[in-house]
């Protein structure tokens, strides 16, 4: 609730608020549940599997529905694989926020 009131306080004051979107995090339970090897603790994905790329666009969708007003400021992060990065990008990031319906604000870093 205090974020959602953030965002919309910014919102009336023509405040662009970006929130920053690193490594590809999941709960150990998840993680397991997916196959997926963590690494840097454990909990961040270096290769995701194709469930984990649903899952991310569906909380993505919901992000992008829930908080239109709030843009994602995306890295990769370290743990994703340099080969998988654009595949991330496009069919995950790009596609959850498309799907919203919304016009969300995405700003890339990439260094790879």
């Amino acid at each position: 609730e205090q974020f959602r009131w953030f965002a919309s306080e910014c919102s009336r004051r023509n405040i662009r608020v970006m929130l920053h979107f690193y490594n590809i995090h999941l709960p150990d339970g998840l993680r397991k549940q997916f196959g997926a090897r963590g690494s840097w603790g454990a909990s961040a994905v270096k290769n995701p599997t194709p469930e984990i790329a649903k899952y991310y666009r569906y909380v993505l969708g919901r992000y992008f529905e829930e908080f239109d007003n709030v843009g994602l400021y995306i890295c990769p992060g370290e743990t994703l694989a340099t080969s998988r990065q654009l595949e991330w990008f496009r069919d995950v990031i790009f596609k959850a926020a498309k799907e919203s319906g919304k016009n969300a604000s995405l700003i890339m870093r990439d260094w790879a």
